[in-house]
């Protein structure tokens, strides 16, 4: 270590000298031994700084996720508590934050959707071939965010008498509800962005073409377990990806081979050997195929029941892409990964680690955060702003993308990536977009299988 100058270094002199008696010597000592412990953390933080954000022209773009997750847990936990410009516990708008894991959702609420709404994608003209909507039609469907579903019960599976996680309260408080109302508030004023996040679940266009395949009797049980098989498929997927694998499963179902969609789904490319199914070649693989994915749809398939399943996030999920036919919940955000991320969740959360390391808690709200977390969402942050719950938590989902990492396309609702991936579909098979639609609603068909979606870690989902 370098010989230490200036004041420090008289004193740490000062207080070494063999003159000076035992007890002044080892206050130097340990003096010392943090000054090394400092400058040994600060040549750590520099190396990682340097490699989470190493796009010398775009110097606020994370390059390496695993050694950004590293720096902001040395920053905020470790002993220097020291933290770069801008990231720092007092911008944190949660109560006695652990850390600040995402600190661009605390950002100026005009500037984060701003950013979003440059990302909004183009409007699909497939989505008005296939189900004769427009973006503004399907907001003037869901009312523009107000309807109301007719499923009030809880989605989920909670206790008998369910408690709210300890940590809740750390997100409810009322300078936290004033950030996530002036996301929402400033989101309204982005038509481009708002329409489209605020319809995000409306699925009625897509209900009408099952009716019109199977009559007004069968649909509503296609419906439901068409819509159910492509929500189960969302953990650890991106939206492209849940439809292309839940279409499939939904195929192999009808064919009566799911058991193969079981053995078979979630091999990657790579993997597949002779005996893979020529009818899957287009499914995306995944990693949790067993585990979150095909295990509880197998289950859902024998019972007709989504009891098994431990989320919040997809029976939340499940219900508020229904219909008023089916049923359709809006009382109960989805909490997701990103949700979770954007009202401050992972900065009161416990510590986590991964194979030893520290890790950010990042994943989607679990059922106690949830029974806490989703009604105070309903009553002081959505109703307030005159909106359902489960098209404002898409709302602040879309207008605050940029800082949780969403990767899927925002501003396209729902149905319009539907729309999008039944002409992969089309184009795939050489057919037209109407058949190709046709056929997948008739289980005959998957969704996609020409661009290669995106998997999300665990801790991601």
């Amino acid at each position: 270590m370098a010989k230490e100058t200036g004041l420090l270094g008289d004193v740490l002199g000062y207080l070494q000298d063999p003159n000076r008696t035992q007890a002044l010597q080892g206050i130097g000592g340990l003096l010392q031994s943090g000054v090394s412990s400092i400058e040994e953390s600060q040549n750590k933080w520099r190396s990682l700084n340097a490699r989470a954000f190493a796009d010398k022209k775009n110097p606020m773009k994370v390059t390496d996720q695993k050694a950004f997750d590293e720096l902001v847990n040395m920053t905020m936990e470790g002993p220097m508590s020291f933290a770069p410009a801008g990231i720092t516990k007092k911008i944190a708008t949660v109560m006695n934050p652990e850390r600040i894991a995402f600190p661009d959702i605390y950002k100026n609420p005009r500037e984060l959707v701003q950013e979003a709404t440059s990302r909004v994608a183009t409007e699909n003209p497939l989505m008005k071939q296939l189900f004769g909507v427009t973006r503004q039609d399907l907001f003037d469907i869901s009312q523009q965010g107000t309807r109301a579903g007719n499923i009030t019960d809880v989605p989920f599976r909670t206790a008998a008498n369910p408690k709210g996680a300890k940590h809740a309260p750390q997100v409810m408080n009322p300078r936290n509800v004033q950030r996530l109302q002036d996301i929402v508030a400033e989101a309204k004023q982005q038509p481009e962005l708002y329409k489209g996040m605020a319809s995000w679940y409306t699925m009625d266009p897509l209900y009408q073409r099952f009716v019109d395949i199977y009559g007004p009797d069968r649909a509503i049980g296609e419906y439901n377990k068409f819509n159910t098989l492509t929500g189960m498929s969302s953990p650890g997927s991106e939206v492209l990806t849940e439809l292309n694998r839940g279409t499939a499963a939904n195929m192999m179902d009808t064919l009566g081979r799911f058991e193969d969609f079981r053995t078979f789904g979630g091999i990657s490319e790579t993997k597949r050997g002779k005996n893979f199914p020529p009818e899957l070649a287009g499914v995306i693989g995944h990693p949790y195929h067993s585990t979150a994915q095909a295990g509880p749809m197998g289950k859902y398939l024998q019972t007709g029941l989504l009891d098994e399943m431990k989320s919040a996030k997809v029976p939340s999920y499940i219900h508020a892409s229904g219909v008023p036919e089916t049923g359709f919940q809006t009382q109960w955000p989805v909490g997701d990964a990103h949700w979770s991320r954007l009202v401050g969740l992972p900065d009161v959360r416990g510590a986590t680690t991964s194979k030893g390391v520290p890790t950010i808690p990042k994943a989607s709200a679990s059922v106690p955060e949830m029974v806490a977390l989703g009604p105070w969402f309903n009553q002081k942050v959505a109703q307030p702003m005159g909106l359902e719950a489960v098209p404002a938590q898409a709302v602040i989902w879309g207008a605050g993308s940029g800082a949780t990492g969403v990767t899927s396309p925002i501003g396209a609702p729902k149905l319009e990536l539907l729309a999008q991936q039944i002409g992969e579909t089309a184009t795939r098979l050489g057919i037209s977009p109407e058949s190709a639609r046709d056929l997948i609603i008739s289980g005959k068909e998957y969704a996609g299988g020409i661009t290669k979606g995106g998997i999300l870690r665990k801790e991601d989902y």
